[in-house]
């Protein structure tokens, strides 16, 4: 009786170190030169989420397991938030009228929401029938959501002989600033159809792709849990307990799940084989169900892409494009 007690016990603690609410922590690192960058980047962060540079102190948000990596590998650190989930939530203050046409606001931390983005596309489609398709199910995510596309053009339900190009955003769940701004350009280009040269030029020779919300699934479980923002979870929810909050366990980063498990797997870093760690890439091409916008039906025939990231204050600069820094 007596070592099922104990066996029991040490599967509850198991258990307990799996499925308990996971936050995350706002931390700076000091870092003394570029080679201990390498201990950031085994600690499964994404390295595009840190600023500061070597020599100095990189600040970083870093999950429980990941400020553990870091103190096991030797570098210095300090938190400086410990849950910043509570953190944003409590800084969330009214914007004004939620869910307002044009450049309007979301009721989630001024974001809108999966339900508010369909309405968006909705409302699109009544205001512009002949610029507009009506939103389309290209996919499903892993917990049956639909992820939905819409193109704009001056004939959107003709199959035109033109360049077709594809806009995507919050492929990773804590980035809704993606989002907005797939919105706010889908908005300007219908109020400005017409009167503005370049708007007009664009939906007149272009066949323009959106899917607004990539990642569904993971970002409904920051409203779940974060319902006027404050989030902080980052990939998909495969395999993940939905009952407590987990800002890292299990789940693939769906932005390191393109292609083949060889492609990520560099030596230099980036991705990760731990399914804990916010950059997981997993095994095989499974995220894709996740990104709807890769059906081959859309896929065979996007000329050009534009996957709208937001995080760590960076903005991706098309190839031959000059650096233009504080701007």
């Amino acid at each position: 009786m007596r070592p099922l007690l104990l066996a029991a016990a040490a599967f509850a603690l198991c258990a307990f170190q799996v499925f308990s609410s996971e936050t995350t922590r706002l931390i700076e690192v000091f870092v003394p030169d570029a080679a201990s960058l390498a201990s950031i980047d085994r600690a499964g962060i994404d390295m595009t989420e840190l600023r500061g540079k070597p020599g100095g102190w990189i600040r970083i948000p870093a999950s429980d397991r990941a400020v553990r990596s870091l103190r096991s590998s030797g570098l210095t650190l300090r938190i400086l938030i410990e849950n910043m989930e509570e953190d944003h939530a409590a800084q969330v203050r009214p914007l004004g009228p939620v869910n307002a046409l044009g450049f309007g606001i979301g009721s989630m931390g001024g974001h809108y929401t999966y339900a508010e983005m369909a309405r968006q596309l909705d409302t699109m489609k009544l205001l512009y029938p002949n610029l507009i398709t009506n939103k389309t199910i290209i996919g499903s995510s892993f917990r049956g959501r639909p992820i939905f596309a819409v193109k704009i053009s001056d004939n959107p339900d003709v199959q035109e002989d033109e360049p077709e190009v594809l806009y995507t955003a919050l492929i990773h769940a804590r980035e809704p600033a993606g989002m907005m701004s797939v919105i706010y350009y889908m908005w300007h280009l219908l109020n400005h159809y017409g009167t503005d040269p370049e708007a007009t030029y664009l939906v007149n020779n272009r066949q323009i792709w959106f899917v607004p919300i990539v990642n569904v699934d993971g970002y409904e479980y920051n409203r779940k849990f974060y319902p006027s923002g404050g989030g902080m979870r980052r990939k998909n929810l495969r395999n993940v307990d939905t009952l407590t909050y987990q800002g890292s366990a299990y789940g693939i980063d769906l932005n390191r799940n393109f292609g083949t498990h060889e492609m990520w797997n560099s030596p230099y870093g980036g991705s990760s084989d731990d399914p804990f760690d916010d950059t997981y890439r997993h095994t095989g091409m499974v995220g894709a169900r996740d990104r709807g916008a890769e059906r081959p039906r859309l896929r065979s025939r996007i000329q050009g892409c534009a996957q709208l990231s937001y995080v760590g204050g960076l903005s991706d600069l098309p190839v031959g494009v000059p650096a233009v820094r504080d701007q």
